[in-house]
């Protein structure tokens, strides 16, 4: 465990999440990636030619090609972690990418971008310039909305408005002291 230095104000941390077996993380790539494919899955189901079903099976080659290339391309590049730091402050939580992996976040946010700009698709622009400002991200303890605890994950989940969400990740040493932090923090703004 990699705890930082404690300041009188503040409690930070940093941990390495597996991607592929945390299940807060599979439920967010879920949501983003499953939802859109299995959209796309039904749509080819639905709208396949009788004649011509050898096209539709192509397709199903190539989006079962498409996800396991992503999820090589995951292994190699961040080895199948999420490395991420936080800082529980008196305004409120701070979750950062560390540097190293925000390294690596950046050339693969500016590649969706210029394939974006190249291929002239806005979204995909759209989707690699929200990546990057979603690198450090802050939520006051006054915009926290709801919290979910997962024990078993020690993964606390903070959600403000749509936009304001974090998966708060602990050790199991240190997840009853965030609990705490978090509890004392927003008692009076909301209920648990």
């Amino acid at each position: 465990m990699e705890f930082e230095p404690e300041t009188k104000k503040n409690y930070e941390w940093k941990i390495s999440v597996t991607i592929f077996s945390n299940r807060t993380i599979l439920s967010q790539l879920a949501i983003g990636i499953g939802i859109p494919f299995g959209i796309l899955i039904v749509m080819l189901i639905i709208g396949r030619d009788p004649d011509n079903l050898i096209y539709t099976g192509y397709a199903f080659i190539l989006l079962a090609a498409l996800f396991i290339f992503t999820y090589i391309i995951i292994l190699m590049m961040y080895r199948g972690k999420y490395e991420v730091g936080f800082a529980l402050t008196d305004q409120g939580v701070h979750c950062f990418t560390l540097p190293e992996q925000a390294r690596k976040n950046k050339k693969i946010n500016g590649l969706t971008f210029v394939l974006g700009v190249l291929s002239r698709k806005p979204a995909v622009i759209g989707a690699g310039m929200i990546a990057e400002t979603k690198q450090s991200v802050f939520v006051n303890w006054k915009d926290i909305r709801k919290i979910n605890y997962h024990n078993k994950q020690n993964t606390i989940l903070l959600k403000g408005s749509p936009t304001q969400t974090i998966a708060v990740f602990c050790y199991p040493d240190n997840f009853q002291k965030v609990k705490e932090i978090i509890e004392a923090k927003t008692q009076s703004e909301i209920n648990i």
